[in-house]
């Protein structure tokens, strides 16, 4: 997809969810603007555990479901911890790039991009192992978003003739498109999660995700997955590995064989 398709399919899929994030967006700004006023380190309390829960939110209206404004505060009971670390992480590593003249620091800010999708479709993984998996994700594609960020200038400068009024609109527009690039990058986080013992698989204890009874690596984070005597052989899969050959379900990420990155 190229970045109009991005954007035309986000336009869809905001139907009738346009005031609810806009709304969000409005309070998610009021909040972190008050937080940042009030104590040093309220952006990150406040900004981490919003910014969460407006990638969920996004994600649930992706999936067809129908959010409301109280979605933006349930991250600060079901992973706060996570997301202020997430926050900090990004915060931190982004600056410390942005020290090498400048451009190394917006490079890094499109690795970490997907972070926060990554955390809402794998609850348990850790901050960081989620800023890496968005590393892995973005290698390749960071020119891509760049140039789906650029494909929204218009609107911005439109905003500017509103006194900024109409970012509360075009910020969850774009973050819609975000999300449809992660949905093209990351297909397999959209199917509905398998119990632990469909089809004899088991769940990685990393990130969560089913993996097939006879994986040796998990297709969702790469890490190794547990081999227990007895497992029933899981069906024959169908996308070759680059590095080793090995056959591997079709929305694998990484290889059930080596661990190689496969998509």
């Amino acid at each position: 997809m190229v970045s109009s398709e991005f954007r035309r399919a986000a336009w869809n899929k905001m139907s009738g969810q346009w005031g609810t994030m806009a709304l969000a967006t409005f309070v998610k700004s009021a909040l972190e603007g008050l937080a940042s006023s009030l104590m040093g380190i309220g952006l990150f309390i406040v900004g981490g555990p919003m910014q969460l829960a407006m990638s969920q939110m996004t994600l649930n209206i992706h999936r067809g479901k129908t959010e409301k404004i109280d979605s933006l505060f349930d991250t600060f009971k079901t992973n706060f911890g996570g997301s202020v670390l997430a926050y900090v992480l990004i915060s931190l590593f982004t600056f410390l790039w942005s020290l090498l003249f400048f451009i190394p620091g917006i490079i890094k800010q499109y690795s970490y991009a997907m972070t926060y999708f990554v955390m809402c479709d794998n609850p348990k993984m850790e901050a960081n192992d989620a800023r890496k998996r968005s590393m892995e994700i973005m290698k390749g594609n960071k020119w891509r978003l760049f140039c789906l960020d650029f494909s929204f200038i218009g609107w911005d400068i439109l905003a500017l003739f509103t006194f900024g009024i109409l970012y509360y609109w075009i910020t969850p527009y774009r973050l819609m498109a975000y999300a449809e690039f992660y949905r093209e990058l990351v297909p397999d986080a959209e199917q509905a999660p398998k119990s632990d013992s469909a089809a004899g698989g088991k769940k990685c204890a990393k990130c969560g995700a089913q993996n097939d009874a006879d994986a040796a690596f998990c297709i969702g984070c790469g890490a190794p997955m547990p081999v227990v005597a007895g497992e029933p052989k899981a069906a024959r899969p169908t996308v070759f590995c680059p590095n080793c050959g090995t056959k591997n379900d079709p929305d694998s990420a990484f290889c059930t064989s080596c661990g190689a990155k496969i998509q």
